[in-house]
Order: structure tokens, then C-alpha cells, then sequence
């Protein structure tokens, strides 16, 4: 009965530790994964009492989509599978392109800019980043005054931006995209509504609202905020919290002031420019 017990224990324990290993690697962090041809390996059999070899995939899938699970293999040990596909984080990068309709940043004090339209381009580069994002919004105002950064009315240009994803709650595979600028510190480092000129500094985080775990070629991201104030502030297990300021000046040659809580409200819709192409972000 000792050892009985002693067994059951250790079992017990082996199981809880199986739990741990798992929710640690599932907690890690959110990848993009992509469908590509298998690696093959040399498998040893025993054929009429002779012992052979063969060169086999070693994919878990049978087509190049990556939804149709391979069953046992015959050659590889234990029966594994040899399919010829596998999923692997992405190894090579992906252009993105996107739109939303109605955007707002709320700026703590002095209201709401809104831009009726917006696009973006990008480029995933590894498989938890993006850079070369390019954001126009279109037919911006601020207090009925158009806004503007160059000499097109009511068109703001960012500067360029990078991303970089990771979980929100792991517990429930809620996954978010932190923006932030790739060189200095401002989203836009000067705009003008009227007399009144902005600049915004910072980094906003918003939430992947398509379904994760799924093969796709398109996405959606929402930003939230409340009052000025981004409701998403960091990834989980982070302490380092992200925001927004706009700092505001007199325009053209004004002093500027100390930054105001601003807070970006949108969803943004995108796809890849392959149309050929599916990734799959696994949390």
C-alpha cells in the first residue's frame, strides 16, 4: 500500500508539473506562424526481414494550407506523422495593407480629432513584429476646424511606426499590438487645427478582435478609450505602462505646453497584399 501511495504521488505531481510546463508554454507569447514544406528525415524500417531506410516529411499536415492534420506515419518511429507541411513562425516578411472608417483622438482638455477615413501600409518582419507602418488619416477636425499635417487640408500623415504583439490574457488568448514610433518618440510631430498647433508623443496599445488560432489573410485591431485615456495600457506580466500625449502650442511659432492624456478610438481592418497567403497568430 506504501508503494501504492508512493506512486500515486508521484504521479500526482508528474501531472502537475505537466500543467505548469503547459500553461508556461502557452503563456510565452503570441507568434505568427505560416504553412511551409516540411523538413524530411531518414526513417529505418524492417521490410522482409531486412532492415531498409527511406527519406520521409516529418509534417504534421497533408496540404499546403495546413488544415488537414497528417494521420500516423509508417516509417517514422511511434508513428509519427510525415506529412509534407508544417507550421512554423514566419520566416520571411509580409507586406499588410489596412483601412478604417471614423477615427478618433480624444485629447484631455481641448476635445475630439476626428478623421473620418484612414489607411495604412505595413510589413510584418518577424514573427512577434511589424515596421514600415504608414498610417494618412483624411477629412481630420478638431472643434470644426480641419486639421492637417503638410499642405493637403484635413490630411494628417504619422510618422513611420513599428509594432510588436503580445498578450492582453493569456487565460483567454486576448491578444494586443503595441504601436510605437521607429525613430524619436512623436506620432506626429506637428499638426495644426487653424491657430492651434499639436504634437503627439507616445505609445497606444489595441486589441486583436479577429479570431487568433485561425488560418486568415485578414485582421482587425480596436482601439479604445475613455475621457483621454487608453483603456489598454500594457501586455500582461508587463509593469511598463503605454499612453498617449498631445502637446499644444499656439500655431506657427508658438511655445509648446506641457502633454494632455489623449486617447485613440478606432478598428482597423487589414489584409495581406499576397492574396495567396495565410498566417495564423497562435496563442
Amino acid at each position: 500500500m506504501k508503494t501504492i501511495r508512493v506512486v500515486s504521488a508521484c504521479l500526482v505531481a508528474a501531472f502537475a508539473l505537466s500543467a505548469v510546463a503547459a500553461a508556461s508554454a502557452s503563456a510565452a507569447e503570441p507568434a505568427l506562424y505560416e504553412c511551409a514544406k516540411a523538413g524530411k528525415e531518414t526513417a529505418k524500417y524492417i521490410s522482409k526481414g531486412k532492415e531498409k531506410s527511406k527519406s520521409v516529411y516529418t509534417g504534421e499536415y497533408t496540404n499546403k494550407e495546413c488544415t488537414d492534420l497528417a494521420p500516423p506515419g509508417k516509417y517514422r518511429a511511434e508513428g509519427k506523422p510525415e506529412g509534407k507541411y508544417t507550421a512554423q513562425e514566419i520566416t520571411q516578411h509580409y507586406a499588410v495593407e489596412g483601412k478604417a472608417e471614423g477615427s478618433n483622438l480624444e485629447i484631455l482638455g481641448i476635445g475630439g480629432l476626428t478623421c473620418a477615413h484612414s489607411s495604412y501600409t505595413g510589413e510584418f518582419n518577424s514573427p512577434k513584429s511589424a515596421d514600415k507602418i504608414s498610417i494618412t488619416f483624411t477629412d481630420c477636425e478638431l472643434s470644426h476646424h480641419q486639421c492637417e499635417t503638410g499642405a493637403t487640408l484635413g490630411e494628417i500623415k504619422v510618422n513611420q511606426l513599428q509594432a510588436r504583439i503580445g498578450y492582453l490574457d493569456a487565460a483567454t488568448h486576448e491578444v494586443g499590438a503595441l504601436f510605437t514610433p521607429e525613430t524619436g518618440t512623436y506620432f506626429v510631430t506637428l499638426m495644426h487645427c487653424a491657430e492651434l498647433g499639436l504634437r503627439t508623443i507616445g505609445g497606444v496599445i489595441g486589441q486583436v478582435v479577429s479570431p487568433v488560432d485561425t488560418w486568415t489573410n485578414a485582421a482587425s485591431l480596436r482601439f479604445e478609450e475613455s475621457s483621454g485615456i487608453q483603456l489598454l495600457k500594457r501586455f500582461e506580466g508587463e509593469a511598463e505602462g503605454h499612453g498617449l500625449l498631445t502637446e499644444t502650442a499656439n500655431y506657427p511659432e508658438g511655445e509648446w505646453h506641457e502633454g494632455k492624456a489623449s486617447g485613440e478610438s478606432g478598428e482597423y481592418s487589414g489584409k495581406l497584399t499576397s492574396k495567396k497567403a495565410k498566417l495564423e497568430l497562435k496563442a
